[in-house]
């Protein structure tokens, strides 16, 4: 049971990855001002 939870939280973790990856691509591509600059921007989860 233990394994399949973990499993279950990765595909999650991983679901919020990529769903954050695609916000910060659409943000980029529609060049809204971002409250820190790009070169800046927090690592995201998964890269």
């Amino acid at each position: 049971m233990a394994t399949d939870r973990g499993q279950h939280v990765g595909v999650d973790l991983a679901r919020v990855a990529a769903v954050l990856r695609r916000i910060a691509y659409d943000i980029d591509e529609l060049a809204v001002p971002a409250p820190w600059p790009t070169w800046t921007r927090p690592p995201i989860i998964g890269d």
